[in-house]
């Protein structure tokens, strides 16, 4: 998952993403329920969440995830939360780029060391050779 404040920043992109054509969907380890309860209603997202507690997407994606001593990692049903991570899939099927926040990578995209909202955007022009 992003962190609100992107999930945020991608909300005022939603025309922009849907005029290109394109979908953004995240992914979190909370359960559906929780999902939807605490953070789709309370950050009005226009974009689908897919609830993976038992982190078999992540997995598939090799997106790190991380756990104990984390205090937040107590909430998840698993015990661990995915770290955030970015993919950009063309319609062909073809990854057209891919990002993963690890322990030792934190300063790709700047100090937070994820993407801003503006870099998404960005780079899913570029996939589609708009930019």
């Amino acid at each position: 998952p992003w962190c609100k404040s992107s999930w945020k920043g991608l909300r005022k992109h939603a025309e922009a993403f849907t005029t290109l054509g394109t979908r953004v969907i995240g992914v979190s380890a909370d359960t559906p329920e929780t999902l939807t309860k605490d953070f789709m209603r309370r950050y009005e997202l226009p974009y689908t969440q897919l609830s993976d507690p038992q982190l078999e997407i992540a997995e598939r994606l090799d997106v790190p995830t991380l756990g104990a001593p984390h205090p937040a990692a107590l909430k998840y049903p698993e015990r661990r939360f995915l770290q955030p991570a970015l993919f950009i899939w063309l319609q062909s099927g073809e990854l057209a780029h891919q990002w993963r926040q690890t322990p030792t990578l934190k300063t790709l995209y700047g100090a937070r060391g994820r993407p801003s909202p503006e870099d998404v955007l960005r780079h899913v022009r570029e996939a589609l050779g708009e930019a």
